[in-house]
């Protein structure tokens, strides 16, 4: 281990950080900012995009991210890197800035943090596995994915994404309609 190296790592770390919280704080402001031009979330037509499954959308993105893609279009290198890492945070942070901005404007009870927390880890449970069995040498979807991708299989690896995804969405939409009950309970 080099100096180069330590130096090489903290470049390739933490500039994405700067670069991918920017850029998500910033799409954050301006998606509460729209979400908060309908109205509060005390709204009825506004509590109900608590019903839109972003929480699938970014897991299946980070998929994308962390799949070859990137090292196909780009190559190999710290660009790819870079790349990758950046787009990482960035995804990261959309939800976490964006939450922050809408509690700063309309206060939610703690029913519904608990189910939108709980939503969150489920659905990125649901992703988190297919990682854990790639490196770990587990089984399910997971171990699957690598073996397409190892084959160079790429329509078999495109169907177990799928099924990740539409899992991933069920379990998203079914919080989701828990979640907006409880914001409708809260209210009353």
């Amino acid at each position: 281990m080099s100096i180069r190296n330590i130096f090489q790592h903290i470049l390739l770390s933490l500039g994405p950080c700067l670069i991918g919280s920017a850029l998500g704080g910033l799409t954050s402001y301006m998606l509460a900012s729209w979400v908060k031009g309908w109205g509060s979330l005390e709204n009825k037509n506004v509590s109900r995009l608590i019903l839109f499954p972003w929480r699938t959308l970014i897991l299946i993105l980070l998929v994308i991210v962390f799949s070859p893609i990137f090292v196909i279009w780009i190559g190999l290198g710290n660009s790819t890197s870079f790349l990758m890492t950046t787009s990482f945070i960035f995804l990261l942070s959309l939800p976490m800035a964006t939450s922050i901005f809408l509690n700063k404007w309309s206060s939610l009870s703690t029913t519904t943090h608990m189910i939108s927390s709980i939503r969150t880890l489920a659905t990125s449970s649901i992703v988190i596995a297919i990682w854990v069995s790639i490196y770990s040498g587990g089984g399910g979807l997971g171990s699957l994915m690598l073996k397409h991708m190892q084959l160079l299989e790429f329509n078999l690896w495109l169907s177990n994404w799928l099924v990740v995804v539409v899992i991933t969405l069920v379990v998203d939409i079914l919080l989701g309609i828990l979640q907006l009950s409880s914001l409708e309970t809260s209210k009353n």
